[in-house]
C-alpha cells in the first residue's frame, strides 16, 4: 500500500510542497482579512501537520484540528506542532486519525460545525466527498482546498493510485470553479 510508505518519504519525496501550503494559508488569510478569523478548522489529509500548523501560527484564537489515515503521519504531524507551536497554542490543536472518506460517520464532526475546511492535494482521496465536506461547513464557511494539476508527480501519483485501486484512471475531482478557491 502505498500510503503505508508515504510518510518515509514524504519530507524528501514532497518538499515542493511548501510553495502550495503557503498559497493556501495566503488564500485563507485574504478571504479573513477583514475578521477575526475562522474559530474553528478541520484540515483534511494533513500529512506530516501541513497547512494546518501554519493555520494554527495564522489564526491564534483558531482551534484548528488535523487529520490523517496514517499513524506515521499523524505522528510527524505532532512533532511539528511541537517544533513550531508555544505549548500553549499547542493546547488548541487536535490531531486525529479522520477518514475524508466516512466524515458523515466521525461522531466528533456534525453538520454546520466548521468554520472552515482545509485539504491540500487530497480531494482525489474523495472525489465524490465534497458534499459531505459542505455540510460539515456553518453556512457561509469555506473549503479551501489545492487540488492535483497535469503535473509529472500529479501523473505518477494518479497512475499509482488507479492501479492499487483496479481503475484504468482516477476519476477527476468535481470542481464548482464559484465555491472553490
Amino acid at each position: 500500500d502505498i500510503f503505508k510508505i508515504l510518510p518515509e518519504i514524504y519530507d524528501t519525496a514532497m518538499a515542493s510542497f511548501g510553495p502550495i501550503w503557503s498559497d493556501l494559508v495566503a488564500t485563507v488569510v485574504d478571504i479573513y482579512r477583514d475578521s477575526e478569523g475562522p474559530s474553528n478548522v478541520l484540515d483534511l489529509a494533513s500529512g506530516p501537520g501541513e497547512p494546518g500548523t501554519m493555520l494554527a501560527e495564522q489564526f491564534p484564537m483558531a482551534m484548528v484540528t488535523m487529520s490523517d489515515l496514517e499513524d506515521k503521519m499523524l505522528e510527524q504531524a505532532r512533532r511539528r506542532v511541537e517544533e513550531r507551536l508555544s505549548s500553549e497554542r499547542a493546547k488548541t490543536v487536535a490531531i486525529r486519525k479522520i477518514d475524508i472518506l466516512k466524515l458523515q460517520e466521525d461522531a466528533s464532526i456534525r453538520e454546520n460545525s466548521l468554520d472552515l475546511v482545509t485539504c491540500s492535494l487530497g480531494l482525489f482521496l474523495a472525489p465524490d466527498g465534497i458534499g459531505d465536506i459542505y455540510k460539515i461547513l456553518k453556512p457561509g464557511g469555506y473549503l479551501v482546498a489545492a487540488v492535483w494539476d497535469s503535473t509529472p508527480a500529479a501523473d505518477i501519483t494518479g497512475r499509482c493510485i488507479a492501479k492499487i485501486n483496479g481503475l484504468e484512471e482516477i476519476p477527476p475531482v468535481p470542481v464548482d470553479g464559484t465555491s472553490l478557491f
